[in-house]
């Protein structure tokens, strides 16, 4: 099953988002501090990849035509 890189990448983003959101909403309750900078550098991972995964599909289109 091949999946587009597109897709991948809107997968990528809307993780991202997640994480973001988890670590804004923990990031003042007590012990959690560390949970919310891991998870913000997990949110920034998975925007650099939704971001890769989209411009190599950019790229594969080009490469088609």
């Amino acid at each position: 099953m091949k999946i587009s890189p597109y897709v991948l990448g809107v997968l990528f983003f809307a993780m991202g988002f997640a994480f973001i959101f988890f670590a804004v909403n923990r990031v003042n309750e007590e012990g959690w501090g560390f949970f919310a900078i891991l998870f913000s550098f997990i949110a920034a991972h998975a925007f650099l990849t939704s971001y890769r995964y989209v411009h190599f599909g950019l790229l594969l289109n080009k490469k088609k035509k």
